[in-house]
């Protein structure tokens, strides 16, 4: 153990110091696999999006709101935003599907609700925007659509502006499970920088019934805005305690990790793949 720890004639160290670091960096060890254990026996294998999952409905089926976080400009959490829809609407649950897009510019897909119209709305028109208009949404969209959902655009800022738009469209139908997706700070469950989120306001009104989701990676592109513009951005790979506990590619797992709770599961992928402008 000792031959881990280089001591330098310059830089004495006491024996009780030297018993305390020893005592530190093993405590460090056993958490660490603490959790790698816990992650291995607790994640539920998500590696294939076409077949059911028992287990991940059996986790999700009692929430009334359950909020997906993503970086804009990604394929997976819109690819997992479909997935969930199908699990529920194949257990003949309704489905209110929210997306962070303004509701004035979807007007043509609203008036025609089916691929021309979203083709032709506005907001998959534009080439400019901050990622969100993404072949990836646009084929989300199309995919949910067929499964006879009821779309609610959240408009603005603050967020309790996508709260009422929200609140709106759940109002036609309470039965209905609410699936959201945005970027992932609106929907964190505490407020940001002292903000309260989209996701704050639905915990007020639904309690311990909201749920929410962050994606995580091992590393791969994006299409997104940051202070370099926006372009194909690359993460590299961190090999981190979440890609190296499991074999599975992808996977959920429940937040026992974030004291603060600001989301209630991660959805991991080992990739993380950039979705470029739906409109070329």
């Amino acid at each position: 153990m000792a031959a881990d720890i280089p001591l330098t004639k310059n830089i004495p160290l006491d024996k009780s110091k030297y018993i305390l670091l020893i005592l530190l960096l093993t405590i460090c060890r056993l958490s660490s696999q603490n959790v790698a254990d816990t992650i291995k026996k607790t994640a539920i294998d998500c590696s294939g999006l076409t077949v059911p999952n028992d287990k991940l409905y059996s986790a999700l089926k009692d929430f009334k709101c359950i909020c997906i976080g993503e970086m804009h400009g990604t394929k997976e959490p819109a690819e997992f935003l479909v997935y969930l829809t199908k699990l529920f609407t194949d257990k003949k649950r309704k489905v209110i599907v929210g997306i962070e897009i303004p509701k004035g510019s979807m007007t043509k897909f609203i008036e025609r609700p089916d691929s021309i119209g979203l083709t032709e709305s506005g907001f998959f028109s534009n080439k400019g925007g901050d990622g969100r208009n993404s072949e990836a949404w646009f084929k989300a969209i199309n995919e949910c659509n067929k499964l006879k959902v009821q779309f609610c655009f959240l408009d603005g800022y603050p967020d309790n502006y996508k709260y009422d738009n929200l609140m709106e469209c759940y109002k036609a139908d309470t039965n209905a499970v609410i699936l959201t997706l945005t970027g992932n700070v609106h929907n964190k469950l505490l407020p940001y920088k002292d903000i309260k989120q989209m996701a704050c306001y639905l915990k007020d009104r639904f309690g311990n019934k909201v749920f929410s989701i962050n994606h995580i990676y091992n590393g791969g592109t994006m299409y997104n805005l940051t202070s370099d513009g926006l372009k194909v951005h690359t993460s590299a790979p961190t090999n981190g305690i979440f890609s190296t506990s499991t074999n599975y590619s992808n996977y959920f797992l429940l937040n026992i990790f974030n004291t603060g709770r600001d989301y209630s599961a991660y959805y991991y992928t080992k990739v993380v793949t950039a979705s470029l402008p739906f409109k070329k």
